[in-house]
């Protein structure tokens, strides 16, 4: 039988999902904004020629467009706004240092000279990677796995600030 106490211990987790959230829009935002195109042109979808061919990432994007197409009621659903978030963690992958990082995608962290960096990188590529795993932790109610709410919460806000977020208060 579940009891109160589980229903407290997930509002505990709450906050962490709502910020979450919040970088998972703004990843839509950046990321194509950083390939050159217009984040909120829902037509606008050269940013995905920059994108290295990608078995994964070219499924995701070929089940959002289904899903675009399928959905009558707002022709102009944003194909960013279908796209999970798996699809934008393997943008920022390692292997993708060289193809899309330097060119591109390094100015999803501002104007700083050291954002190319390879270290800076994989710092990026690692919070965004422990950020993908508590979204799915809390999404799918395992948070017992996830391994401090306070670490969490840290390495979101952070990733948030990085990317020109405000400070969080």
């Amino acid at each position: 039988m579940i009891n109160r106490d589980v229903e407290i211990h997930l509002q505990k987790f709450s906050g962490l999902y709502v910020q979450l959230g919040v970088l998972e829009k703004l990843l839509r935002v950046v990321i194509p904004q950083s390939l050159g195109s217009n984040p909120y042109d829902s037509y606008d979808l050269e940013w995905m020629n920059k994108l290295p061919v990608d078995q994964e990432n070219d499924k995701r994007y070929r089940k959002a467009l289904i899903r675009r197409k399928l959905e009558r009621k707002n022709q102009l659903l944003n194909i960013t706004d279908l796209l999970p978030f798996s699809f934008w963690k393997n943008i920022l992958h390692s292997r993708n240092y060289t193809s899309l990082w330097i060119p591109y995608t390094h100015t999803i962290l501002g104007s700083s000279g050291d954002s190319k960096t390879f270290p800076i990188y994989t710092e990026l590529e690692s919070r965004i990677y422990l950020a993908h795993k508590d979204r799915n932790l809390i999404a799918h109610y395992n948070t017992s796995l996830i391994k401090g709410l306070d670490k969490s919460l840290e390495n979101v806000r952070w990733l948030q600030e990085a990317m020109g977020l405000v400070k969080a208060e």
